[in-house]
């Protein structure tokens, strides 16, 4: 059944009566120039879900390209690095990029050891640098690892459908990871891990300066709240990340940040996207106080 902007009132008169509200109200809610780009991924979104919503309007701030990391030259593993070797260069690569350009070289040169050598390149990031929101999720995979761009595979194209939902395309969203490699097989990384990451990550946020912050699932949010809460307990409520100097101190800089369900998770538990559907709703309200 396909959604059309007059069938979607009636049903948010029944289903959402705030957002019809809204809908009467063109004062208060302006659709973006994109509608008809949201228009499509939102009737996916609703025949999936259930529910109604209508676009809201995008990022304001200017769209720029990202070149994914070209595939890595592999050297003699390194095995005989340390962890905690590691963790101290990271650090001081991370501390010494001083723009986006030398910190994605940086990260596409790290020896990551064992993580680094089972990966065909850095995945880094996709989006717009310049865009209001910016996506922290956990670790690239198999589709990731050979295009070079983060949530590219099945679990990224329902996130994408996600967010255009809320109208918010690629050009409105800046879309990272935690753990810069694939992990071979697949598999969970490990804390030391996403340690040896996490100075670029931090470094990768300052020098974006998102206005939001979002994670997605339970692995980054617990690392970027320093946190064991699981993400059934964390999601949907607003919390606060404080940019970090480049020394990895404290910053004065605070940016609100929201847990939210990985796309896989979703995809698996059908009955979760209600909650999601809910986060979405959570982050419009949110960007129109931007």
């Amino acid at each position: 059944m396909i959604f059309t902007p007059t069938k979607a009132v009636g049903v948010c008169q029944l289903a959402l009566p705030a957002l019809y509200w809204r809908l009467n109200h063109w004062t208060y809610l302006r659709l973006p120039d994109n509608f008809s780009r949201a228009e499509q991924s939102l009737s996916l979104w609703w025949e999936d879900a259930g529910v109604s919503s209508i676009a809201q309007p995008t990022s304001k701030k200017p769209t720029k390209t990202t070149t994914p990391a070209k595939p890595r030259v592999r050297q003699n593993a390194s095995v005989s690095v340390p962890n905690k070797d590691r963790l101290a260069m990271a650090q001081k690569q991370a501390a010494s990029a001083k723009t986006l350009e030398e910190l994605t070289a940086a990260i596409a040169g790290f020896d990551a050891g064992a993580l680094s050598d089972g990966a065909s390149r850095a995945v880094i990031a996709r989006g717009n640098p310049n865009a209001d929101i910016m996506l922290i999720g956990e670790a690239p995979g198999r589709d990731e690892d050979r295009i070079g761009k983060p949530f590219v595979g099945r679990s990224g194209q329902f996130l994408d459908k996600m967010f255009a939902a809320i109208g918010l395309g690629e050009d409105e969203l800046y879309i990272s990871n935690g753990v810069f490699w694939r992990p071979k097989g697949n598999r969970t990384p490990t804390p030391e891990e996403t340690a040896m990451c996490l100075p670029f990550v931090q470094r990768h946020i300052a020098l974006i300066a998102p206005n939001l912050l979002i994670t997605i699932g339970g692995s980054a949010s617990k690392t970027m709240l320093a946190t064991e809460t699981g993400i059934t307990r964390l999601r949907g409520k607003w919390s606060e990340y404080t940019i970090k100097n480049a020394d990895g101190s404290d910053s004065e800089t605070v940016i609100p940040l929201l847990p939210m369900y990985h796309p896989a998770f979703v995809l698996r538990k059908p009955a979760t996207k209600r909650q999601c559907w809910q986060d979405l709703q959570g982050l419009q309200e949110r960007l129109q106080q931007l």
